[in-house]
């Protein structure tokens, strides 16, 4: 009797536990999902993410891909979970290995732009393409984002349009839009608004931005004021000066500090496949020491734009853009190539928009030094031979002038900030010894000596 009694108890207890813990273990993954979503955009409840957050980990559990891929965009968002790429890039990973191809179009996503790990377009493109091939619309977009543009693949506009056309099927508002640009643009030989404008609105129809304001104002007529363009605009690269220097001949064997001084030009933007000019506009590039590299300014009507603070590597002169002198900068210039001939610098730059994190079109400047140089000393020229504080913190100076003269002097931040305006100075014939007392905190300065239509710099180190 006592073996049956205690037989009883504890299957009552077994079934109070069964009750306890069934919830979600014995509802559909289905359910769950759809529960999920309910709780992330509010239907017939409140707005709880953290809950969708929780669903999802139990389902994870279980091995669900779809929860794995949901889950791993919260994380990427930090939306109802902290964020997390680490976690929301081994999500994508598991679910694209168990077979939800959706997740390859994330992974791609996170190479692209560098999110948790550093960018890496060739890894984008090959997984993007992963998703494409298991007909994902995302991957369609991101194959021909990067066709388009030449990102980890050799640009192509006939098979990114292949792939956008895919997308665009499917009412991806991206794909639609690029191809509004192509045919806008007239990558194709010549604009097409009629079939922009067609693009445009299919766009529009998706919620894709600036198109709605566009279709807003009536499409063909503001697409042919928005996109028109001179012919001296659309003249092939043959047909201009700087034919000589193809971008893919430009290499990266100039050093900078030879470059040190002013260079004005002109400036031309390519579309993404390098062969037409699509625009150009003045220029001035400043090369001036900046501790132990050369900082590359780049100025637009007197206003400087960026800052290039690079290093030398094996293909070319590079900066990381996520860097403090950086913010607020319309672009930031990630990659650059030089070379200098005779009378001109060719400066090929890769410029990125910080804003949207996007790179923009290519770009390359065509420029001559201004002023006078320091292989050839014209007659009224002058060297700065030395500059250094010493021990007191006295600023000594050496410079040597052609013919008598009066220049500026002014201490400067390696950024181009003037800290101390020294001021004018009466240079002779021959060397001159200069001394001044300039108050400064601990740090690294460039003397700018200016004067004649030249400017001569160096880098000093105030140690007191």
């Amino acid at each position: 009797m006592k073996k049956i009694i205690i037989l009883f108890f504890l299957a009552l207890g077994s079934i109070v536990a069964l009750a306890q813990t069934s919830g979600k273990d014995t509802v559909s993954a289905d359910r769950l999902l759809r529960k999920a979503v309910r709780y992330r955009i509010g239907i017939n409840c409140d707005v709880d993410t953290k809950k969708a957050a929780n669903i999802y980990k139990h389902l994870v559990k279980r091995g669900n891909t779809k929860a794995m891929y949901e889950l791993g965009k919260m994380y990427l968002s930090g939306d109802g979970v902290e964020k997390n790429y680490k976690a929301a890039y081994a999500l994508f990973s598991k679910a694209a290995h168990d077979g939800y191809a959706r997740a390859f179009g994330k992974m791609a996503l996170m190479h692209h732009k560098g999110l948790g790990r550093p960018a890496n377009v060739r890894n984008a493109y090959m997984l993007y393409r992963k998703a494409a091939d298991a007909g994902v619309v995302q991957g369609y977009y991101g194959v021909g984002y990067m066709l388009y543009k030449g990102l980890g693949v050799r640009q192509d506009y006939a098979k990114a349009v292949e792939y956008l056309k895919k997308g665009a099927d499917k009412n991806h508002a991206g794909c639609s839009f690029l191809l509004g640009t192509y045919y806008a643009d007239g990558y194709n030989g010549s604009p097409d608004y009629d079939k922009a404008a067609e693009f445009f609105n299919k766009a529009s129809k998706a919620g894709h931005g600036w198109t709605i304001d566009i279709t807003k104002l009536g499409v063909l007529d503001s697409l042919k004021q928005r996109f028109s363009r001179s012919a001296d605009h659309w003249t092939d690269v043959k047909n201009k000066i700087i034919s000589s220097t193809k971008m893919r001949s430009i290499d990266n064997n100039t050093e900078l500090e030879p470059l040190e001084g002013k260079w004005i030009g002109r400036v031309y933007t390519y579309d993404w496949s390098k062969t037409r000019i699509l625009s150009q506009r003045d220029v001035r590039i400043d090369f001036e020491p900046a501790g132990d590299s050369v900082a590359v300014k780049w100025y637009e009507n007197d206003s400087l734009i960026t800052v290039f603070s690079p290093t030398k590597t094996a293909k070319g002169w590079k900066e990381h853009w996520l860097k403090e002198h950086h913010r607020g900068n319309k672009f930031v210039i990630t990659d650059a190539r030089f070379e200098k001939d005779s009378q001109r610098l060719f400066a090929y730059f890769r410029q990125f928009n910080p804003e949207n994190s996007e790179f923009r079109k290519p770009v390359l400047a065509v420029l001559t030094k201004q002023g006078c140089n320091d292989t050839d000393n014209n007659a009224g020229g002058f060297v700065l031979k030395q500059a250094g504080f010493n021990s007191g913190g006295t600023l000594n100076m050496t410079v040597t002038a052609d013919i008598p003269q009066t220049v500026s002097i002014s201490l400067c931040s390696v950024f181009g900030t003037v800290v101390k305006n020294i001021g004018d100075v009466t240079l002779s014939e021959g060397d001159n010894s200069l001394s001044f007392n300039v108050p400064l905190t601990r740090g690294i300065y460039v003397v700018k000596v200016s004067g004649n239509g030249c400017t001569r710099s160096k880098t000093v180190t105030f140690k007191q």
